[in-house]
Parts: structure tokens; C-alpha cells; sequence
């Protein structure tokens, strides 16, 4: 049994995602009023989150409000489905995040006498943020630039499951704290007080913790991240808010202000990247700059550069995207094997990872996500990996949440009933890995089955009272936002 079809068995099915036949599918991972397509039959994209999925769907499809009209127009519907190559990335990338963090890869390395090598599947985390800043405009371009509308969809779609990881964090803590309080380990590594620990919480919840630093608690170690995508979101929000409802912009302009600020954004960061190669010292200036390029925003902006960029090739997209395919398992695999030369992500002094690695990474995630996108077969994987891939992808935001936590409660099991194994760093991974994978197959279902589901459920229910009087356009009348005056 695979890990994916093991989530599939303890979690909510999500059955199979491919288009019916004779249901033709749409061209590209844009909104359908860019590109003129024809109908885009009973399902439409599923816009998504930071390290997972907006909205609801069963058996992989959420049917759409609209059926196309007589003049074979694809119509711009308000209902969202989830583009399955997009999730097979996300698999992807909480896969490297997981492979980072358990402790048998560095086992391997040192029996393999491969220290001297970095470990980089770090840039898992580089490749969520991508998808992130393709995905969340997606979203909001799909609902007009509509403020409300995009609000109650991250809050439903994060907070029950960031408190559900809270709460399980908080639980965690107590029983080691009771359990393993007189183990040195335990004090030094897992122990918190209750104090701190909810202190912690409070800034992750408000998207503030990167703010003062990082985290000193190993239940938070990942957050920094979620406070990142957290600001993100509220930088999208306040935009749009100026633009569409303030100075009351039409969609193609608010689509050219976006793109135009996340290119700005990327060459700027990228420009001070390599000016701080030769000026060291101008990462301590108190300007936006060092903060922006310590955090990496730079992916952020460049997935939404990248969706733009892809809408303004209108229906060439998904040409394009077949004529890159060959490029895509390289664009994908570089980063991680080049990086593995540099300096290590932890590092106090990483030069040229800072001038030169995180911008060449950046450009291949971006040209992942750009042909993921266009919905070419091949280009994600293909067939029972790309589908596998998905399933882990659908519950990558739990699982990114809880797999910090799940490590402690691991850690308890092997210092109650293999404690032989501290000795030997390859044989407490591979019980570490398999404890971990067993235990995430449970906790994580419940977590997505039982709160993240319904809750993107009723959040999309309480959005569509905000659309009430939403009027559905016809592709052909609506001009591309990029390309058009």
C-alpha cells in the first residue's frame, strides 16, 4: 500500500480527478474569461491556500453554478476545483519538507560519507511559497478582486486547522512535561512552559512571529514560514482593497498593478541580494530590503508574476507549456542538486546562497509552476504518481502543521520501547520514518476529514452570501487583464 492510497483509506476519498468523457477540460490553470476557451463542462479550478486548498470537492471535482450557453462560451463561474498538477507539487514539496527534518536522511549521508554535501530539501518550503503566490491570485482574481470574499476564505481555509495543530501542540507539551520530565533530553528539547508556549501561539495566529525572530519552541519550529504567508495575504488584501474598492479599478488594471509590483518586487530583492554579495554589511540596515530577503518573498512575488505572465499568453499557455515539458523534471530537480553545493540555509554565513542559489531556484520553481499550470499531462508526473502526489498534496497543510508535534509524540514511543536505538543514528531513523509515517496517516486524516473539510465547507458557504448578486460574464466579452488596454 502506497502512502497516498494509505491516506486515501483513513481520510475522505478524493476519488478521481480526471474530466469526465466527453467533458472537454479547460486549456490552462488560469481563470477561463482570460483565454477565450470553450466550455469548460461541469467542473472548474480549485484555487488554494499557502500549503493547501480553498473550498470542497468529492470524488476529486466540485461542479459549477453555470453551464455553458449556446455561443459555446465558456463562462466565468464562482464555484473553484482544485488543478491536480498544482497539487501534486504541493506532495512534492512537503515531501522535501519531511525529508529535511527526519533525522535517517542525515544518517544516510554519514554512513554514505556525504557530510561534506548540504542537505537542501529546505527548498521545499521556497516551492510552497511559489505555488502560494500562483495559487492565492488565482483565487482572487476568480472572485473579482473582492476583499470580503477573500478574507473568509483564508480564515476558514487556515485557522481550524492551525488551532486544531494548536491545540495538539498544547497537549503534546503537557503530557511529555508529566510524563518526561525527568529526562535531560525532554527539558532541553520538547519542554515548554504552558506561558510561553501559548505567548508563541498568539504570533503565529496574527502572523507576527518572524516579526521578533523565529520561534524558540520545537512545536513551532515551521511557523515562521505561516507568519510569512500570513503577511503575504494581508500585503494581497490591502492592495486590492486600495485598487478595486477605494480607487475603483476594473480587473485589468488591478491585474497589470499586481503584476507590475510583484516583478518590481522580485527585481529589487534580487538586486539587493547580490549588492549584499559585495556589501555584507548592508543586511543589518533597518530598511525593508534585508527583512524581505531573509524571509524570501521574492518566491512569493515571483508565483504571482508567473500567473500573470501566464495569462497574457491567453490560450498559447498551454502550447507553451508542451514546448517546456522537457524542461520540467530538470527545472524541478536543479534546485535541489545545486544547492546541495552552498551553504547550508541555517548558516550565519551564506553568500552565495543568498546572491546566487535562492534566485536560481526561484526562476525553476517558477517555470515548474508556469507548466504545472497549463494542465499538460506530462507535466506533473503523469498517471498514478501525479494522482499520488495529490492526495498528499490535498493534506499537505495539516500534515506541514502537525509533523513537529508528531515528531515529540514519536520521540515518546522510541524513548518508552526502543530506547536502544538512540546509539545508532540509522536505526532510530528508520523507526523514527516509520513511526512518524503510521502515526501521520491518523492524525492527519482526522485533522483534514474532520476540521479542515468541513470548515472550507462552511467558509465557502458563508462567501457565497457575499455573491449573492454576482452575475455570470461570458468569456468572449471579458478582455484578458494583462494583455488588454
Amino acid at each position: 500500500m502506497t502512502v497516498a492510497r494509505a491516506f486515501l483509506t483513513c481520510g475522505e476519498s478524493t476519488g478521481r480527478r480526471e474530466h469526465r468523457k466527453g467533458r472537454p477540460r479547460p486549456a490552462v490553470g488560469c481563470p477561463a474569461s482570460y483565454f477565450r476557451q470553450p466550455p469548460c463542462g461541469r467542473y472548474s479550478h480549485r484555487s488554494m491556500s499557502l500549503i493547501g486548498g480553498d473550498g470542497v470537492h468529492k470524488g476529486g471535482q466540485t461542479p459549477s453554478t453555470n453551464s455553458p450557453t449556446k455561443s459555446n462560451a465558456a463562462v466565468v463561474n464562482i464555484g473553484t476545483a482544485k488543478i491536480e498538477s498544482i497539487q501534486a507539487l504541493r506532495g512534492v514539496a512537503i515531501a522535501a519538507v519531511l525529508l529535511q527534518h527526519i533525522s535517517l536522511v542525515p544518517a544516510i549521508m554519514q554512513r554514505a560519507n556525504l557530510e561534506r554535501f548540504t542537505m537542501s530539501f529546505y527548498l521545499g518550503v521556497d516551492l510552497f511559497f511559489v505555488i502560494s503566490g500562483y495559487v492565492v491570485l488565482l483565487s482572487l482574481d476568480r472572485i473579482d478582486y473582492d476583499v470580503v470574499r477573500f478574507l473568509v476564505r483564508r480564515v476558514f481555509r487556515l485557522y481550524p486547522a492551525m488551532l486544531a495543530f494548536l491545540a495538539l501542540s498544547l497537549l503534546i507539551n503537557v503530557y511529555v512535561t508529566l510524563f518526561f520530565g525527568d529526562s535531560e533530553s525532554a527539558r532541553q528539547l520538547f519542554i515548554v512552559s504552558t506561558q510561553q508556549l501559548i505567548r508563541e501561539d498568539a504570533a503565529v495566529l496574527t502572523g507576527t512571529l518572524i516579526v521578533g525572530g523565529t520561534s524558540s519552541t520545537y512545536y513551532n519550529g515551521v511557523m515562521c514560514s505561516l507568519s510569512l504567508a500570513f503577511q503575504f495575504y494581508a500585503a494581497v488584501a490591502a492592495i486590492a482593497l486600495t485598487g478595486k474598492h477605494l480607487l475603483r479599478w476594473d480587473r485589468s488594471r488591478m491585474a497589470r498593478t499586481f503584476l507590475l509590483l510583484a516583478v518590481a518586487g522580485v527585481l529589487t530583492v534580487w538586486i539587493f541580494r547580490v549588492v549584499t554579495f559585495v556589501a555584507p554589511n548592508l543586511k543589518e540596515l533597518p530598511i525593508p530590503l534585508p527583512y524581505l530577503m531573509r524571509w524570501r518573498f521574492d518566491f512569493l512575488l515571483i508565483g504571482v508574476a508567473v500567473f500573470y505572465l501566464q495569462a497574457s499568453f491567453g490560450d498559447r499557455a498551454r502550447s507553451l507549456g508542451r514546448e517546456l515539458l522537457p524542461a520540467y523534471y530538470l527545472a524541478l530537480a536543479a534546485p535541489f542538486l545545486v544547492l546541495v553545493t552552498m551553504e547550508p540555509d541555517l548558516s550565519s554565513k551564506k553568500p552565495f546562497l543568498d546572491a546566487f542559489g535562492y534566485p536560481f531556484a526561484a526562476v525553476c520553481f517558477a517555470l515548474v509552476v508556469f507548466i504545472a499550470g497549463t494542465r499538460t499531462d506530462a507535466g506533473s508526473f503523469g498517471g498514478r504518481l501525479r494522482h499520488s502526489f495529490a492526495v498528499i498534496g490535498d493534506r499537505s497543510y495539516t500534515l506541514y502543521l502537525v509533523h513537529f508535534p508528531l515528531f515529540v509524540l514519536v520521540w515518546t514511543v522510541i524513548q518508552t520501547f526502543l530506547s536502544w536505538t538512540f546509539f545508532d543514528a540509522l536505526a532510530y531513523g528508520m523507526v523514527q520514518a516509520t513511526l512518524l509515517l503510521g502515526v501521520s496517516v491518523v492524525v492527519v486524516n482526522a485533522i483534514y476529514a474532520r476540521v479542515e473539510v468541513p470548515m472550507v465547507r462552511h467558509g465557502k458557504q458563508l462567501e457565497m452570501k457575499f455573491a449573492r448578486d454576482y452575475k455570470p460574464r461570458i468569456a468572449e466579452d471579458v478582455p484578458s487583464p494583462v494583455i488588454s488596454s
